[in-house]
């Protein structure tokens, strides 16, 4: 508690001076009249005397009530804030699709396509500033190639050995996209093509990968650490490209997705492909990249188109990671169903009923 004494000519003045210093929660301890001290002070008026106290404890109890209320409703203004915003958002894209129905119909498509919901937003707010009147599916189209950017496949570099490994989650057919490869490469444009499997946790993978470098006449060596993956690279050292399988692993799987990246550091490789099932969903997508995007210089293939409807996932992939395109695959027949990545043609997939 504090206690202060006041001495003055008018009781009013006093107060409002203990008022301004204390605060209006100050109690009145003493009143009474006072001298100043000698000889003056005998021939002068008497003086008033206050002595005031103010429990401090009980004014900071009271300030933190306050503070605590003033803080639950700036939470309360900042919550109501951010739900007019969200209204104001919601009104604004129904406003758009009510005077435009052509941007609510576009939505619709890319929707149907399981393009992400802001992805299709950014798309069409896009299209709406370029359209003119006229073709507004070509408006739609070109923004989408635009995210899409161009592909870059495998750029053979003379006099260059080239070092290619395949990365991917089980089941998204790695093995085969690399024997549709090996058979272009190897077969259709005669380069010398030397096979290489890491994928030894599946007897099937190595078994099938064998069977197509017998028909294809392709040398094949079957690693089991990345020390003897350099090994094996260094041995064929003649060969104009090498291709590396690599095990399927789950996005789940830490120490896995590890071991891909020693061999990706053992193998110093000039091309890395990430497989990607057209089939993954938007948040399959984010997991997938959680793991494998602090790889450099991947480029995203794509497989199994040929088992759904629906391309929105070569968008949502691309927007995600911002890495190029280069293949897709839509079929089992080696090595006829894989091609570069026609942007053209997956824009308008995806732009169209």
């Amino acid at each position: 508690m504090d206690v202060k004494h006041y001495v003055g000519d008018d009781m009013r003045d006093i107060m409002d001076q203990i008022r301004t210093e204390m605060g209006s929660d100050a109690i009145i301890l003493h009143t009474g009249k006072t001298r100043k001290k000698g000889l003056k002070g005998w021939f002068s008026k008497p003086l008033i005397e206050v002595v005031a106290a103010h429990d401090r404890t009980a004014n900071d109890k009271q300030n933190d009530v306050d503070s605590r209320r003033l803080q639950a409703m700036e939470l309360q203004l900042s919550g109501l804030h951010s739900a007019i915003e969200r209204l104001a958002d919601i009104k604004q894209n129904q406003s758009a699709a009510e005077i435009n129905p052509i941007y609510s119909k576009y939505i619709d498509i890319l929707s149907a396509h399981d393009v992400n919901p802001d992805i299709a937003s950014e798309i069409m707010d896009k299209a709406m500033a370029i359209y003119k009147g006229g073709d507004m599916q070509q408006c739609v189209e070109d923004v989408i190639k635009e995210y899409l950017g161009q592909p870059v496949p495998i750029s053979l570099d003379n006099g260059r050995q080239s070092v290619i490994i395949f990365l991917g989650p089980t089941g998204v057919g790695k093995t085969t996209t690399l024997a549709k490869l090996a058979a272009y490469y190897g077969i259709q444009l005669g380069k010398k093509v030397a096979l290489i499997t890491a994928d030894t946790y599946r007897i099937a993978a190595v078994e099938q990968l064998r069977t197509y470098s017998d028909i294809m006449q392709l040398p094949l060596s079957v690693v089991y650490s990345s020390n003897e993956l350099k090994q094996e690279i260094g041995r064929y050292s003649d060969a104009d490209i090498i291709m590396i399988d690599t095990p399927g692993r789950s996005p789940n799987d830490i120490d896995g997705i590890n071991d891909i990246k020693d061999l990706i550091k053992a193998s110093e490789p000039t091309d890395v492909f990430l497989l990607v099932s057209a089939s993954f969903n938007y948040a399959a997508c984010q997991r997938l990249w959680q793991r494998f995007g602090d790889i450099e210089d991947i480029r995203l293939l794509f497989t199994k188109l040929d088992e759904t409807d629906c391309w929105g996932t070569i968008l949502n992939m691309r927007h995600i990671s911002r890495r190029p395109l280069s293949y897709i695959t839509d079929g089992q027949v080696v090595p006829d169903d894989i091609k570069v990545v026609d942007v053209d043609a997956v824009a308008a997939k995806i732009a169209r009923d």
